[in-house]
């Protein structure tokens, strides 16, 4: 997000995106949607920390966008429960990558749409004090967060 401080300094250290995610036992029983509006027959769990909570709003590479009102059978704050909830087959989910990187990468969750990016790509970022007077503890982590992360996260691999 913005930073309101501005004696703050965000030095970006991955970038992270949006996407939509099931359990592969979840398509099987209702079917893998095809198109955004697809998405409102089906169970789509809800986190209420969007900004845009309950719209899913989305673009896809021709630039047309697509705002949908989804609704399903669970809507929490807390994501590790949303991912739990989609590992079992309660619903599709929107999510950062690094949340269910894990989980796609065994299996447990596959992505839906592709095609489409979903609002509010952005990045991870590492943020301190300005950097006169920052320790040099605080810098070594910044630098070796940064190495750690490029060329790419660690949730990507």
């Amino acid at each position: 997000g913005s930073l309101e401080d501005s004696r703050l300094v965000a030095r970006k250290v991955a970038t992270r995106r949006r996407l939509l995610c099931a359990a592969p036992s979840y398509l099987a029983r209702r079917g893998r949607p095809e198109t955004p509006q697809a998405l409102l027959d089906h169970s789509c769990l809800g986190f209420s920390g969007f900004q845009t909570f309950p719209a899913w709003e989305m673009t896809d590479r021709e630039g047309r966008r697509a705002r949908v009102e989804v609704s399903g059978s669970l809507v929490t704050d807390d994501a590790e429960v949303l991912v739990q909830a989609a590992v079992q087959g309660i619903g599709l989910m929107m999510s950062t990558d690094w949340l269910v990187g894990r989980e796609l990468a065994d299996g447990r969750l596959v992505s839906v749409l592709e095609e489409w990016t979903l609002a509010d790509e952005g990045a991870v970022y590492v943020v301190t004090p300005s950097a006169k007077g920052k320790a040099a503890k605080t810098r070594a982590f910044a630098d070796w967060i940064g190495k750690r992360f490029a060329p790419e996260p660690p949730w990507r691999r």
